[in-house]
């Protein structure tokens, strides 16, 4: 029972995730460089405080590093590609596409590489759900300020790196060659720092527009932009640390299903509230088909 409870605080903390992005992003010019300071301050960051919780202690393997690394690549693609996401669209279509990455991709690895059991109910949930991604692209040809074939071309990057992530925790959690879930957070944000650092140096370095890259490091330092990395980072990493301590125990095609219907219909809702996003018809029923799914995959 209390993996459950585990799982429904994850899905709450991935919600909430979301409005600190979009926040970051309205205070920002969205851009390659915005985005690698964003990974680089959120991952230095959750590198401390994860190495805090983990006793301030350093565990090391090779196989957690390795993990680690591509781990890193990983969630600075994601950053990047959220980031513009966020900056033409809607948070209910971004939220569709990053959650269900993170079920479907670590749902199929659970079932081809795990063995673990398939049923029709969950045959079923996969097909409502691949449904359920195309759906919203029918709303309208364009989604927000830009035209929607980038947009969704975008969506679809961060579908399967989201997914990737989720593969690799699990794959890295039921190894005996782990590290404990603290100490592996910590290194790899520690280790997406370092790329984020020496991209951001690199650009500054090459980028002829130096002073209005200067100008746009200024501006993401300010206090709004600071104070949504700092809550992304707390919330992100709080529904990390949850989710890591229920995938010892609770199967992946059950886990990524039960969070993945949460957060979706948590986030249509905070969209709404923070933000005033009203669901367009096709992404209603993408969302209530994806709600159906998780409710065949969990029962």
């Amino acid at each position: 029972m209390i993996y459950y409870i585990y799982l429904t605080g994850a899905a709450f903390a991935f919600s909430m995730q979301f409005i600190m992005q979009k926040l970051y992003q309205t205070r920002v010019k969205p851009s390659l460089l915005t985005s690698l300071f964003f990974s680089l301050v959120t991952n230095a960051v959750s590198a401390v405080l994860f190495f805090a919780v983990g006793g301030f202690t350093f565990k090391f393997s090779l196989f957690s590093f390795v993990i680690a690394g591509i781990m890193a690549v990983c969630i600075i693609l994601v950053a990047i590609a959220s980031i513009k996401v966020l900056s033409m669209g809607r948070i209910s279509v971004y939220s569709l596409f990053m959650m269900l990455g993170g079920m479907i991709l670590p749902f199929l690895y659970g079932i081809f590489a795990l063995k673990e059991e398939i049923t029709v109910n969950k045959i079923i949930g996969i097909i409502l759900l691949a449904v359920s991604l195309f759906l919203p692209r029918f709303d309208n040809k364009k989604d927000g300020k830009k035209s929607g074939i980038l947009f969704y071309l975008l969506c679809a990057s961060v579908f399967v790196l989201n997914g990737a992530c989720g593969v690799i925790c699990k794959a890295h959690q039921i190894n005996i060659s782990a590290i404990p879930t603290a100490n592996y957070i910590s290194l790899y944000c520690f280790i997406a720092f370092i790329v984020s650092l020496i991209a951001v140096t690199v650009i500054l370095i090459n980028d002829k527009n130096r002073n209005e890259d200067l100008s746009e490091i200024k501006k993401a330092c300010s206090p709004v932009p600071l104070l949504s990395c700092a809550g992304y980072t707390i919330i992100n990493n709080t529904g990390n640390f949850l989710l890591l301590l229920s995938a010892k125990e609770v199967a992946a095609s059950l886990q990524y299903p039960f969070i993945t219907g949460g957060t979706i219909i948590l986030s249509a809702i905070t969209g709404f509230l923070f933000y005033r996003e009203r669901l367009k018809k096709f992404t209603a029923i993408g969302i209530i088909l994806s709600l159906i799914a998780t409710i065949l995959f969990v029962f």
